[in-house]
């Protein structure tokens, strides 16, 4: 191992010092701004030119041995077969060069693993978010023919305007009718034991053999992260599901992302859905769960809401009776008929609704009933005439029994545009609506 890496970085040595690779030097007509990232078989630059005549900032990868051009030519093909918006596209390349190089539009945001770091865990609304774009540009991918093969928060970007960017098919691989054998083997035994990243990577993928169900193994690995903060499944053991459900929560969408997440997971790919596009599915379901539940929350809280006013409409009918009641018992002392005094006239004539006059109706005096529900008609005078014994007669002024009609209507006189003097003594009243008004003080 350790002569192996002396070869490598050897190789690198010497690479670099063929191709003068620096901060500041020109690269294939591309200025090279900042390292942005470097490994056993390449670099990756911030770097400005032309493309087409356009100017624009790229991400110049640079392979530094042959291992390093392989894998960038794979990446190459798979991205440029795979075209899908989440998949950010090569914009010049040239793999046979003596400086070979492949240039990809830059995107200005953050890896998946630095936005989980800073957040922690995710609520299910937002970790789909996440999941369900990543997943459409595998699925894209598959589509092509292509299995990704290194799927990892550190492949998946976050623009600053929150979009996904899926990237890094320098492991992918042709999709054949069953599961295959990693052709790396046979290139080179000496690059690694296992295709990926072994975190990430499905049980079957560790032997070398992958298939559409080993990128939904992976893609299941992150949103299980996205839910708990970072937990890992497989050193979670036999408690990843507990951990698991402690995020979820019991309601019904929670439990049915459990079920999703548990199913990507299953050590037999023949478990796992066996297609990128079953996953999104499953996805959509728990929208669907969540409407569902909102539907069904919202009617509960209509049914709630409907209870209540029921309820209110029932208080108020009571109430009003009770005030109907009162009514009656005096009704007769002022010539009205008790029996005309019924809910459905007081409740038309004071246009009361029973959801919101309860406070207007727990105030009303039966004086005030009867002098608003018989009002403009012939028993007006006969009222005016009883409570006020002879203030008022055809509208002539009198004196008689003032003192006696303040005592009968519990207070002193008020006048609403109507001349009163001398309480207890003399009282002026005009009209018969001058009278009423004193009644209704």
């Amino acid at each position: 191992m350790e002569r192996e890496l002396t070869h490598e970085k050897r190789a690198e040595e010497q690479f670099s010092e063929d191709v003068k690779v620096k901060q500041g030097s020109i690269y294939q007509g591309f200025e090279l701004i900042k390292e942005l990232g470097k490994g056993s078989f390449g670099s990756v630059w911030l770097a400005e030119g032309r493309v087409k005549g356009v100017p624009m900032q790229v991400d110049m990868k640079i392979p530094h041995n042959e291992q390093g051009i392989n894998d960038l030519r794979r990446e190459v093909e798979a991205t440029q077969a795979t075209q899908h918006a989440a998949v950010p596209r090569f914009v010049d390349w040239d793999l046979t060069d003596d400086h070979p190089f492949a240039a990809r539009e830059h995107i200005e945001g953050r890896s998946l693993r630095e936005v989980m770091k800073a957040k922690g865990a995710y609520t299910l609304e937002d970790a789909l978010r996440i999941i369900t774009p990543t997943a459409r540009a595998i699925s894209a991918a598959h589509h092509k023919g292509i299995l990704h093969r290194d799927i990892k928060p550190e492949n998946v970007l976050v623009t600053s305007d929150g979009e996904i960017k899926v990237v890094d098919f320098g492991l992918a691989s042709k999709v054949q009718d069953t599961m295959l054998l990693d052709d790396s083997f046979e290139r080179t035994g000496t690059r690694h034991e296992f295709i990926g990243t072994f975190s990430y990577m499905a049980p079957e993928a560790e032997n070398g053999k992958n298939s559409p169900a080993s990128d939904v193994y992976s893609l299941g690995f992150i949103l299980y992260e996205l839910l708990t903060g970072g937990e890992n499944p497989k050193k979670a053991g036999l408690e990843a599901l507990d951990i698991l459900q402690e995020h979820t929560g019991k309601s019904a969408q929670g439990q049915h992302i459990t079920r999703v997440v548990k199913r990507t997971l299953q050590k037999d790919p023949q478990k796992r859905y066996q297609t990128v596009s079953d996953f999104l599915t499953a996805l959509n379901e728990t929208t669907q769960v969540q409407e569902q539940q909102g539907a069904d929350k919202d009617k509960q809280e209509s049914e709630e809401d409907e209870q209540e006013r029921k309820d209110v409409i029932t208080a108020v009918k009571n109430r009003l009776k009770e005030k109907l009641e009162e009514t009656r018992k005096i009704a007769e002392k002022y010539g009205v008929n008790p029996a005309a005094v019924t809910e459905r006239r007081v409740v038309k004539a004071l246009k009361i609704n029973y959801e919101d006059d309860y406070a207007l109706i727990a105030s009303l005096t039966p004086h005030q009933i009867l002098m608003e529900v018989f009002e403009g008609k012939t028993h007006e005078r006969v009222i005016a005439e009883k409570i006020g014994r002879g203030l008022v007669v055809a509208g002539k002024e009198t004196a008689a029994f003032a003192k006696e009609a303040v005592a009968e209507t519990g207070a002193a006189f008020k006048s609403v545009g109507s001349p009163i003097v001398t309480y207890g003594t003399k009282a002026v009243l005009k009209t018969p609506v001058a009278a009423k008004a004193v009644y209704s003080v």
